[in-house]
């Protein structure tokens, strides 16, 4: 998805309870800006994408479908992984892909972070749960099984798991990366106009991001000692409800307002 896309859906999900009108926007709203500043192609995009849809019993009015609201945060639902239960069950990956055969090795190491596995050397990899999409995946690669090995592990105590955990992610830099978002967050108290608004939506989204890229969302049991991860996560919800409310007051005049988001 295109940054500027991306950045418009993010926003959009700030007023996720509301309707806006799909192809007359109101003059005095949120997504009536976004129209009359050069966006129906992204929100078409969002559509085509199934980000957003019409509802039926107030057509031709939309909203974000569950499927935009995941996309909105990064493709994560950090409540439901932190708080789902885990199984004590470890799975590894062990695999041998030679250096050569770059674009597989690769595709295969990106789909790793995407799922949240964590290294604990080059070829070894772990995590505590192993998704659907994730098995779907390897019984279509083409490296199995002769050089691509999944095994299971049951845990043996707290202190073994924390020792995986400190060798397969690296939760001093993630720590950093929550200290950064959440010092964003308390700027936004001296947001006062459009512009601002937008170079903050920007900013915070972009620490979301890098957040999402690195943390595993580790079930709440396997937390690290001091990890910021959910009183983050709240505070980020309280403030992304006042930027909401802040978006419709500082966008009901888009004549007047006629900025334009950063590509």
């Amino acid at each position: 998805m295109r940054t500027k896309t991306e950045l418009l859906l993010y926003m959009i999900s700030w007023r996720k309870d509301q309707l806006f009108h799909a192809s007359h926007p109101p003059q005095q709203s949120f997504e009536g800006w976004a129209y009359q500043n050069g966006f129906p192609t992204q929100i078409e995009t969002l559509k085509a994408k199934g980000y957003l849809q019409t509802r039926s019993d107030l057509s031709p009015f939309l909203q974000l479908t569950q499927t935009g609201q995941l996309a909105a945060q990064g493709g994560l639902h950090p409540q439901q992984a932190w708080s789902k239960r885990w199984d004590h069950i470890w799975h590894m990956l062990i695999f041998d892909l030679p250096a050569e055969e770059k674009a597989l090795r690769k595709n295969f190491l990106r789909t790793l972070k995407i799922h949240g596995f964590g290294c604990l050397q080059g070829s070894v990899w772990v995590s505590p749960r192993f998704p659907t999409s994730m098995s779907s995946y390897l019984k279509n690669h083409p490296s199995r099984p002769c050089r691509l090995l999944h095994l299971k592990s049951n845990s043996e105590g707290k202190r073994k798991d924390q020792c995986i955990i400190r060798d397969a992610w690296n939760f001093d830099l993630i720590a950093d990366l929550y200290q950064e978002l959440l010092e964003i967050l308390h700027e936004f108290p001296q947001v006062e106009n459009a512009d601002q608004l937008l170079d903050w939506a920007q900013r915070e989204w972009n620490a979301w991001k890098s957040i999402c890229e690195k943390d595993p969302m580790l079930p709440r049991s396997l937390h690290p000692t001091k990890y910021p991860g959910p009183k983050v996560w709240k505070k980020r919800q309280q403030v992304l409800s006042q930027a909401g409310r802040l978006a419709t007051e500082l966008f009901v005049a888009p004549a007047t307002n006629n900025v334009e988001m950063k590509a």
